[in-house]
Parts: C-alpha cells; structure tokens; sequence
C-alpha cells in the first residue's frame, strides 16, 4: 500500500532482488510520535486498536474463529521475546523507549480477551 521492502543477493552474479520476507517493521512511534499507529485501518480505526478489532476483521474476512484465535495466542505468548530481543539489541539506543511502546501497545491490543 505505501511500498515494498526488497532485498538483494550479495553473492550473487547477477542482479537478484526479491521482495522481503518481513515488511516494515520499523516501530514508526520512535520517530514520529505523533502518527496513527497502523498505515491501515482495522475496524474502521487507525488507533487503539484491540483483539476485539481483529476479531471483527477475521469474521468479515470469514477466518476460521480457531485459526484466527491460534494466532492471536501465539503472538500473545510472544510479548517477553519481543522484549528480549530488544533487551539484546546490539547499537541500539532506544531501547527502554521501544519496549515502552512495546508493552503500552500489548496492554491495548490486549485489553479484552478473545
């Protein structure tokens, strides 16, 4: 929607591009604190945006209620990686301020329960 993350083959020959397995994932909040926290809407919003609001995506989408649950548990269960890996960041300076967004938007997202 607003562009594409491409990635190249060093070792490769030729000219080898293909598009990135991960997309922006830059936590744009860090940058510019005062935007929307999602490019697009979920439920007709842009913010504050909880499970509740997935779910009504994955129904009008008609996702499969345990499919669409699996995944909200995984990333769920995700949140102290996320933290770890922020923790282990390597040249990173701002830490503390990405797992505080980190944690405020998990306690949004998970407001209510599935």
């Amino acid at each position: 929607m607003k562009n594409w993350s491409l990635i190249s083959n060093p070792k490769s020959s030729e000219v080898d591009y293909q598009l990135a397995p991960c997309y922006d994932l830059i936590c744009s909040k860090l940058y510019f604190p005062g935007e929307d926290e999602s490019a697009l809407t979920v439920n007709g919003k842009r913010n504050r945006i909880s499970v509740s609001d997935f779910a009504a995506l994955a129904e009008y989408l008609k996702i499969d209620k345990k499919a669409y649950q699996s995944v909200i548990y995984k990333i769920k269960d995700l949140r102290g990686i996320f933290l770890e890996m922020i923790e282990n960041a390597v040249y990173f300076e701002k830490k503390d301020k990405l797992k505080e967004i980190l944690i405020g938007n998990y306690s949004k997202l998970f407001r209510k329960t599935i």
